[in-house]
């Protein structure tokens, strides 16, 4: 019979076992349950365009231009017409690095800032340029950014209407580009319009001769300068549909015919030198096409009069001189 010490020391030798066996189970446990990593791998998604941008004539967008013609463009003015639309990042709207709108003709390169010309590609950054574009986030979507850029397209912006002349078989292009912070990118749809063509010149609205003696007449012309406003090339026409010239201190008149004009410097009855008439006449003037930002081009009409006897005074009369498309 084992004695009360055995009994004991039997029980004690359990209660270690179970002890180690309870440890050793618990501890196996644990090491199952770090084992068991789970891991999930994100690709990343090319930015996609919501919808095609549209050209607005306002930052509210209450008339837009995704076709057809934009024609009230002033001349020796500007005017704002404005690019808009939305882009989406299914990685989330702060994936999206960067978003270009380009308002450009259509076969010119406007690829890059360097390129920006009046006449042929505005562009625009619209995340870098707060000045001219609007960018934010869509409220209720953390996927989206909605851009707004606006354009100030000046008077000589190339037209490519009907009426443009040799750019007349070319159009304007709307065209966005974004890519995200991994390179991927998206263009969107081209949206094309036309922009028309203006006339439009700076024409001073006086012809001084000074001070001459009866029976005497210009052999120096009075020059009067035209200066380009439009963007095509423009000729000029002339009339005057006063028959004569009124005098203040005399009842006679200088004859409309004594009035001459030429494109050319010579005096009055030289060759080139032209009566004018109440018939509208083109003089073929020529003023160029404007194509650079700080020079307008210029054309010198000359002007050259005859003082007939019987007439004392200051003598005044009017005459139209017309802007007119040399395309046409």
């Amino acid at each position: 019979m084992a004695s009360t010490k055995d009994v004991l020391l039997h029980w004690a030798l359990g209660l270690a076992l179970i002890g180690i066996a309870i440890f050793v189970g618990m501890s196996l446990l644990l090491m199952d349950t770090e084992a068991a990593t789970n891991q999930v791998s994100i690709s990343n998604a090319a930015p996609t365009f919501v919808a095609d941008p549209e050209i607005a004539n306002t930052e509210e967008g209450t008339e837009t231009y995704s076709s057809g013609t934009i024609s009230n463009i002033i001349s020796g003015s500007s005017r704002d017409i404005y690019v808009k639309g939305q882009v989406e990042d299914l990685n989330g709207a702060e994936d999206i690095d960067y978003v270009k709108v380009n308002f450009y003709r259509s076969d010119t390169d406007c690829s890059s800032a360097t390129d920006r010309d009046m006449n042929t590609c505005y562009y625009r950054d619209a995340t870098t340029d707060p000045l001219r574009c609007s960018y934010s986030s869509v409220e209720g979507n953390e996927n989206r950014v909605a851009y707004t850029c606006r354009f100030t397209l000046y008077s000589w912006i190339d037209a490519t209407d009907g009426d443009a002349g040799t750019d007349s078989d070319k159009h304007w292009v709307v065209s966005v580009y974004v890519e995200d912070d991994d390179g991927l990118n998206a263009t969107s749809p081209s949206r094309t319009v036309e922009i028309a063509s203006t006339t439009g010149l700076d024409i001073p609205t006086s012809i001084s001769f000074g001070t001459m003696s009866i029976n005497s007449q210009t052999t120096t012309p009075v020059a009067q300068e035209i200066t380009q406003q439009g963007n095509v090339a423009q000729d000029v026409t002339v009339r005057s549909s006063a028959a004569y010239f009124n005098c203040s201190n005399s009842t006679g008149g200088i004859p409309r015919e004594n009035l001459h004009w030429s494109t050319n410097e010579v005096g009055w009855g030289s060759d080139g030198d032209t009566a004018i008439s109440s018939t509208i006449v083109d003089t073929d003037l020529a003023v160029g096409k404007r194509v650079h930002e700080f020079i307008a081009p210029t054309k010198e009409l000359y002007w050259n009069i005859k003082i007939p006897s019987g007439v004392e005074g200051t003598c005044s009369s009017s005459v139209d001189v017309t802007a007119k498309n040399a395309n046409l």
